[in-house]
């Protein structure tokens, strides 16, 4: 819990979900400001606080004079950098975004759709990293480096030897340097003794500091803007494999969704009154191929019909059921709880990511 006085107010914060827990907290998370930010907040008189998967920065109502007088005087506008890590060793396999060594997150208000709870993290927020020390130790010294701003204006034009890299504030900027590499990326200035997940950048323009100092002069609290991280979960295509010793073939079997029951009984009447309990076209879900054989066993084999989100928790179960032909209605259940996949099966097939699940009956 937040243990604060409520003389403090946010003026912002960052939430972060992810839809393959039922929570849509990612356990184990963190989030720590880079260190030039960390500076300014203390010089600016700003506390930063976690609460769970949600960070704050916020500022303190009875030291609001010295804030007016701080912010007035000083900043047009601000930026400030924040690292985002987890302990999660399933994070690549359970989240839909493809895995790189040499790019990072990067996320930022200055984009409207940034940032919003309308919006997931994608590969479209990926940019490739360079931490400046080592950036300035791979320049030629007699080669011309370039660096622009994410406006288009040159803000550094000098050869190597002559640029106190360690002065170039953390951003994205597009760097160019002499026969060498031209392109967009993130430079940060403070060096990581791990890479962080992702890097967050909220910009206090001159607009929200001028709304800022408006409120803090009339003794009202700040709009208080609260900017979200959503991550969305891996989609796979299931891959069952059914042995049996009795079942001829896949026409003697078949596929049907249900209410998993283990969810709890309120969860359970939520999705009851929400969808159907069994679906009516019984190869809709989930389609027989050819067998195949498994470890030398012959298994019938159903593949989904479309991939389906990795989850947690399944808000439906599966059971395989059998028929006899000939006879309308006649049938039975063999399997109530057919197996869920694990999610470290992923394999990639024709473009497509499969998940093998095998069950005996």
């Amino acid at each position: 819990m937040l243990d604060i006085s409520f003389q403090y107010y946010p003026i912002f914060s960052v939430e972060l979900s992810h839809s393959y827990y039922n929570s849509g907290i990612l356990p184990d998370t963190t989030f720590t400001p880079l260190p030039a930010t960390e500076a300014l907040l203390q010089k600016l008189g700003f506390l930063f606080r976690v609460q769970e998967n949600k960070f704050y920065v916020l500022y303190d109502q009875l030291d609001a004079q010295k804030l007016i007088y701080t912010l007035g005087n000083n900043y047009k506008s601000i930026k400030l950098y924040f690292a985002v890590n987890h302990n999660n060793p399933y994070f690549n396999i359970i989240s839909n975004l493809p895995y790189t060594h040499t790019q990072k997150i990067y996320l930022s208000n200055s984009q409207k759709q940034y940032l919003s709870k309308d919006e997931y993290v994608s590969d479209k927020d990926l940019i490739d990293f360079f931490d400046l020390k080592s950036l300035s130790r791979s320049i030629p010294t007699d080669k011309k480096v370039t660096l622009k701003n994410e406006s288009g204006e040159v803000v550094l034009d000098d050869i190597a030897r002559n640029i106190d890299f360690e002065k170039i504030t953390t951003g994205v900027y597009h760097i160019a340097v002499e026969k060498g590499i031209n392109q967009k990326a993130l430079l940060v200035n403070q060096s990581q003794t791990r890479l962080p997940l992702a890097f967050v950048e909220i910009n206090l323009s001159e607009a929200t500091i001028k709304s800022i100092l408006a409120n803090l002069q009339t003794e009202t609290p700040v709009k208080s803007e609260n900017y979200q991280i959503r991550f969305t979960t891996r989609k796979a295509y299931w891959k069952y494999y059914l042995i049996s010793k009795y079942a001829k073939s896949t026409s003697d079997v078949h596929i049907t969704k249900h209410v998993n029951k283990t969810l709890g009984e309120e969860k359970v009447e939520k999705i009851a009154k929400s969808k159907e309990s069994e679906d009516k076209d019984k190869h809709k879900l989930f389609k027989p191929l050819d067998d195949e054989i498994y470890k030398g066993l012959k298994a019938q084999i159903f593949v989904s019909s479309e991939a389906i989100p990795i989850k947690e928790a399944y808000e439906e179960a599966f059971s395989l059921n059998y028929k006899v032909g000939g006879i309308k209605g006649a049938g039975g259940t063999i399997r109530k709880v057919l197996p869920i996949p694990s999610m470290d099966l992923i394999e990639v097939k024709n473009g497509k990511e499969y998940i093998s699940i095998v069950a005996y009956y």
